[in-house]
């Protein structure tokens, strides 16, 4: 784990046993992330919380290999060393648990100061007195990160690409975050920077993760019954169903929390995968090329619309 401590080179020894227990090592498994995911894995909590000298995690899902979890405490490590394992040794793992076999773990980890960037833009709108739109997705992951990073990638450079051909009414910002994995760390400059953005924006659109992958289901969380009318609305055009809604007092995904806490509003769409996190997810077999145009196709349409009219208009809709 990124965000825990780390050991020396000699790592650090003893028996091995589950969380919780009286051995040196503890040995847990992580919940399989899904499409409704917004935390930490409900495990890693206590793993951090725990006396043991280190604490091995088996990374579950619902197909072999190694599974990350995110980093949320990049820049403040906490809890004991933890190392992340494939669930292809799980049952390597729990035999030595049982036989409470002598272990070493070494986690020894040397950061070095970097720099990452942001990339943004802005498309002025022709009326300067309309709140603003702000449309944003991650530009960073865990390996190729295919269908979780570059559809959404995708799906935001065609809205930009139509708003920036229509000359739209009203402005609209666009951020590709670096840091996603790490804590979120390149939502925090941006929102520090643009604090008059949070509550007169019209809306932000997050851009989801796996937009297009091959086996949907589908989540759409919005702030209020406008927003999510237009967001229904824009993927009906394409045929696009949507298979689950989060209440609109649900706790947002990832860094939209914080948009959520100010009170701005918001509309977020993301898609499941069986390879999130995982170096399976690479081109070409982690996406539907046709399937995430049609998305695209829908979000920029839509985008256009917001716009123009805004998202009120929309909720004067029929429903659908």
């Amino acid at each position: 784990m990124f965000d825990a401590t780390f050991t020396n080179t000699k790592g650090v020894s003893g028996r091995l046993g589950p969380l919780g227990s009286d051995a040196d090592i503890a040995l847990a498994e992580t919940s399989p992330v899904n499409v409704a995911h917004t935390a930490e894995a409900d495990i890693i909590p206590a793993a951090r919380q725990s006396r043991h000298k280190a604490v091995i995690l088996v990374t579950g899902a619902t197909r072999p290999g190694l599974f990350l979890s995110n980093a949320p405490r990049f820049l403040n490590p906490a809890g004991p060393p933890m190392l992340q394992v494939s669930n292809v040794e799980s049952a390597w793992l729990k035999q030595q648990v049982e036989e409470r076999a002598e272990v070493t773990v070494v986690a020894s980890v040397e950061r070095t100061p970097a720099r990452a960037f942001n990339v943004t833009a802005t498309i002025p709108g022709l009326d300067q007195s309309l709140p603003p739109l702000v449309f944003m997705a991650p530009r960073s992951g865990w390996w190729q990160c295919v269908s979780e990073q570059g559809s959404r990638l995708v799906c935001w450079l065609e809205i930009m690409r139509v708003l920036a051909a229509a000359n739209p009414s009203r402005t609209c910002h666009f951020v590709a975050m670096s840091g996603h994995e790490l804590g979120f760390m390149g939502m925090n400059p941006y929102v520090e920077t643009r604090q008059d953005l949070v509550k007169r924006a019209e809306a932000w659109v997050f851009l989801g993760s796996d937009i297009g992958q091959p086996r949907p289901p589908n989540l759409i969380h919005a702030s209020d019954d406008a927003l999510e009318h237009w967001l229904l609305a824009a993927l009906a055009k394409q045929g696009l169903p949507v298979d689950a809604k989060e209440l609109h007092s649900s706790k947002a995904r990832g860094k939209t929390s914080e948009i959520q806490r100010g009170g701005a509003r918001f509309v977020t769409l993301a898609c499941a995968s069986s390879v999130f996190h995982n170096v399976g997810d690479r081109w070409p077999e982690a996406v539907d090329v046709s399937l995430l145009a049609r998305y695209a196709q829908a979000l920029a349409e839509g985008a256009l619309e917001l716009a123009e009219h805004g998202a009120s208009d929309q909720a004067m809709l029929p429903s659908i």
